[in-house]
């Protein structure tokens, strides 16, 4: 996508889907624009992007570079595919936890973050990419794919696929599970309410 020179704008979860053999794909380029921008000269002006995965300089309503911001983005997806939660409630300098990475004080914000008793393991090499990747200032943010494909955290051994399509199958056995009990629920319940307005027992 930036090796075509496009800046994508609004990455975030729900924008990276998976096919049949569960290869991530990019979706949604609605707010999508060429890199370059509309005089050439690299530079993005337009506010958008989803709230959480907003890179500051988009917020601060400043020119930014697109590909910086979807690196910045990235950086947030990455997290909550390993924790489950975002890593951040609002990007801003109020917030407890985006206010460490404001003041670049990355050791208060992981002891923050293990206060608060979210549960994922985080080794070092994901801290020092996740860091790269979400620095308030864009000029500090590592700036391109190919080198964070080349940090060392990217550089331990994959799943197979035949360990991402179990994984996947089982997940997809407990959504399952969790749908069925709370259909039940949902019609013992009607059921229930039914009957009460009726002014029935059972």
């Amino acid at each position: 996508m930036h090796k075509s020179g496009i800046s994508h704008r609004d990455l975030k979860i729900e924008n990276i889907l998976v096919d049949r053999n569960y290869n991530p794909k990019v979706a949604d380029f609605g707010f999508s624009q060429f890199s370059k921008g509309t005089d050439g000269k690299g530079l993005l002006k337009t506010r958008v992007s989803t709230p959480g995965f907003t890179a500051p300089e988009i917020i601060s309503g400043k020119p930014y570079k697109g590909e910086l911001a979807d690196i910045f983005s990235l950086g947030v997806i990455m997290f909550v595919l390993i924790a489950g939660k975002m890593p951040f409630a609002k990007i801003s300098k109020l917030d407890n936890l985006f206010r460490f990475i404001h003041r670049e004080d990355y050791d208060g914000y992981w002891k923050r973050l293990t206060a608060r008793n979210i549960k994922a393991e985080f080794s070092s090499e994901f801290k020092d990419l996740f860091q790269k990747m979400v620095t308030e200032k864009p000029e500090k943010r590592i700036d391109s794919i190919d080198k964070i494909l080349e940090h060392p955290f990217f550089k331990k051994p994959y799943p197979s696929q035949h360990e991402i399509e179990q994984d996947f199958r089982e997940r997809e056995v407990q959504i399952e599970k969790q749908h069925f009990v709370k259909r039940n629920d949902i019609e013992q319940n009607t059921k229930e309410a039914i009957v009460y307005r009726a002014g029935g027992n059972e």
